[in-house]
């Protein structure tokens, strides 16, 4: 979660209100189902595509329903009472603050026990086209580089070092927004201009950023241990099949750590050995479910925890 300074604020609130549904429902139907799978068996690309494209579409329905149409037009009418002011038109920028305020109060009155209230929001999806080999050396080569101090080195690589569905918000504070509104408002009623204008520059850079982070190979992993499950539940697996899918899910989760998304230790160490377990009893023409099912559980678990990362320190 970070606060924007205020010309980047109304320069992503433009742009994400605008092109948020679109962009996230091209996400939805074109890159979420083309980008995934890749190096995957058949039958396990074929779940992995079919999940991504239910979690993007989600993704893409929460960035249409999330913001709040009176909080996006006090945030809207604030920025108009920052040009009128910019003119020194004291009229006009008190007209804007005055249905700012009033747009507010019905924020209030509709969310009264809530910090944030998202005033936009998009969703993209980021999946890293490298292989185990590529994945290695950029690692490695982040990893030099913070060594050696060449921060934005480092930070050039890791820009789109992921695999993951993003939904991203710009959210207005309740706390702080309206306070600053009103001081902007009565500084404007005692004729001091460039004191409004500063309690309202205070408004607009108290702005939120939020995001949630959605990592693919632990979505892939779970469509296809799913599968697994649902053959256990039925009394039926197939052994050839599940141990391609085991087997690829469990490369997704060696990715996954790659990436970043946990380690070994805390994350993945008894996932990737339940998973071995599992190929074994099935080997053996057993059906372990409760096995099958405490995976589910902890994928789950990984990846609400990274769900719920802060997005900066």
């Amino acid at each position: 979660m970070k606060k924007l300074n205020a010309k980047l604020a109304l320069g992503l609130l433009s742009l994400t209100f605008c092109l948020a549904a679109t962009a996230a429902q091209d996400a939805a139907n074109e890159q979420g189902i083309k980008d995934s799978g890749r190096g995957l068996a058949e039958p396990s690309k074929k779940l992995s595509r079919e999940r991504i494209d239910r979690e993007a579409r989600q993704a893409a329905q929460e960035s249409r329903e999330q913001p709040v149409k009176d909080a996006l037009m006090a945030v809207q009418q604030s920025a108009q009472a920052m040009e009128f002011l910019d003119k020194n038109d004291a009229k006009q920028a008190k007209a804007a603050l005055e249905g700012a305020l009033g747009k507010m109060d019905l924020v209030l009155a509709s969310h009264p026990n809530v910090a944030l209230v998202p005033v936009s929001a998009e969703v993209r999806i980021i999946d890293l086209n490298a292989d185990d080999a590529r994945i290695n050396h950029i690692s490695s080569t982040v990893k030099d580089f913070v060594k050696q101090g060449q921060y934005q080195a480092a930070r050039l690589l890791l820009r789109d070092f992921a695999s993951e569905i993003d939904l991203t918000a710009l959210n207005l504070p309740l706390g702080s927004y309206p306070p600053a509104i009103r001081r902007a408002s009565k500084k404007i009623d005692q004729n001091k201009l460039p004191e409004a204008k500063s309690d309202l520059l205070t408004a607009l850079n108290s702005l939120v950023l939020t995001e949630r982070v959605t990592p693919l190979p632990i979505i892939r992993a779970q469509a296809l241990v799913d599968e697994v499950s649902r053959q256990a539940q039925a009394g039926k697996i197939d052994k050839k099949e599940a141990d391609v899918l085991l087997e690829d899910a469990n490369r997704q989760l060696v990715l996954a750590e790659k990436l970043g998304y946990g380690t070994r230790k805390q994350d993945f160490d008894n996932v990737l050995t339940s998973i071995k377990q599992v190929q074994a009893s099935i080997d053996k023409g057993q059906a372990p479910k409760s096995l099958l099912g405490k995976i589910e559980d902890s994928l789950k678990t990984i990846k609400d925890k990274v769900s719920r990362a802060p997005a900066s320190l």
